[in-house]
């Protein structure tokens, strides 16, 4: 019945219990994964929310103020630092959703609370926070390791349970579509809604279908004029050391010198959509041990948000041959997108002097940081640079107006 359930919900663009759109992936495997599957669907025990203490930014929130709206758990530890990361993707859901009802409520590990505030004031966050002390909804909800994301719908079904990052902006997109009526008779419909999936109207499989593909499509938009970008309070140097050691020429608040050469540079493997994106480009060389520390950070950061970031290992070699380059890389699909820095040309034209160096660009392809991207600042000046964006926010507004119009019609 489980499966059953959840190919009528993958049919009707609804977020099922073994299934989902591939926009939504899912964590774990094995016995765990299905007992989270068994959890989704489920009734959640908004005890466990009032349970939690040591509230930041509110005060504690209890069962009745999260009646009828999407709640979205992530769970996070101060001195971690890839659950750190993912602060700031759940500060823009938090944002970006505000207005449809949805919370974001963040559970930090048992250990260690102290260090929570300091790590949420420098990441700007904005969101409840909260202390899982005693650890019962960890327990409950079998966390395993910081970050989990688990996403509540509006009728307090646990509806998506530990699911990853990049995935959490697309699931809240189809919670807040629906209703509390929907969301409450959504299990008692979903193997009906699987037999009569071969018969629905020709209007209603297009409707679906058509919002499914959106998601994973890019939207028409009109990338903002210089005039938008000259309004935004870019950052600049603090005591935090924002422009790092650059080791090149500093071309901060200038266009990146390369763009040109970038284009038409020999690409191994994909060439990505950088359109109302911000964009870190890293030269870099395989040979070279720094180089090596930070490829596992730019692809965690890629990771993070797949939807507004893109980020490009420029590989920069006199000695290593394209060949040699790919057989570095090996066969693992990589969410980094590479190219290839014949001669190191470009990164000569640039006066590049040390390896890795980053060139964080946003999305009018001005550079707006620079520096080592092993420094440990590098990942919030990124998810910064994100928050501001005007080509990010004028992108996501007609994506997010595009997708309502396809719900009204549906």
């Amino acid at each position: 019945m489980r499966t059953t359930a959840a190919l009528a919900a993958g049919l009707i663009g609804l977020a099922g219990p073994a299934m989902a759109g591939d926009e939504i992936v899912r964590e774990g495997a094995g016995e765990r994964r299905s007992e989270l599957n068994d959890l989704e669907l489920t009734a959640f025990d908004a005890g466990l929310i009032e349970g939690l203490d040591g509230w930041l930014n509110t005060e504690p929130i209890t069962a009745d103020q999260l009646d009828g709206k999407v709640v979205v758990l992530f769970t996070w530890a101060s001195w971690y630092p890839t659950s750190l990361r993912a602060l700031p993707v759940a500060q823009r859901v938090s944002e970006r959703f505000a207005d449809d009802g949805v919370v974001v409520i963040g559970v930090h590990n048992p250990e260690e609370y102290a260090g929570a505030e300091q790590a949420i004031a420098r990441r700007h966050v904005t969101f409840p926070i909260a202390h899982d002390a005693d650890g019962k909804l960890r327990e409950a909800l079998l966390v395993d390791q910081d970050p989990d994301f688990y996403l509540i719908d509006r009728a307090g079904h646990l509806r998506f349970a530990d699911i990853e990052t990049g995935s959490v902006p697309a699931a809240v997109e189809q919670l807040v579509g629906e209703s509390p009526e929907k969301a409450k008779a959504l299990p008692q419909r979903l193997a009906q809604e699987a037999r009569q999936a071969r018969i629905e109207s020709r209007r209603g499989r297009h409707v679906s279908e058509e919002y499914v593909k959106a998601l994973r499509s890019e939207i028409p938009f009109v990338l903002p004029g210089p005039e938008a970008y000259g309004k935004v309070e870019w950052p600049e140097d603090d005591e935090d050391g924002y422009r790092g050691n650059i080791g090149a020429e500093d071309y901060i608040g200038k266009p990146f010198p390369a763009a040109q050469a970038l284009s038409s540079a020999p690409w191994l493997g994909d060439e990505p959509e950088t359109k109302g994106r911000v964009v870190v480009v890293t030269f870099w060389n395989p040979g070279d041990d720094p180089s090596r520390r930070a490829l596992p950070k730019l692809e965690a950061i890629q990771d993070t948000d797949k939807a507004n970031l893109v980020v490009i290992g420029l590989a920069v070699s006199e000695d290593q041959t394209d060949a040699k380059i790919r057989s570095f890389l090996g066969d693992r699909e990589r969410s980094v997108y590479f190219a290839y820095d014949e001669n190191g040309a470009m990164a000569e034209s640039m006066s590049v002097r040390t390896l890795p160096h980053a060139m964080v660009l946003s999305s009018d392809g001005v550079v707006r940081w620079q520096g080592d991207p092993n420094d440990a600042g590098f990942d919030g000046v990124v998810d910064r640079l994100i928050d501001l964006d005007p080509g990010v926010k004028a992108r996501m507004a007609a994506r997010e107006a595009y997708l309502k119009k396809l719900r009204d019609q549906d």
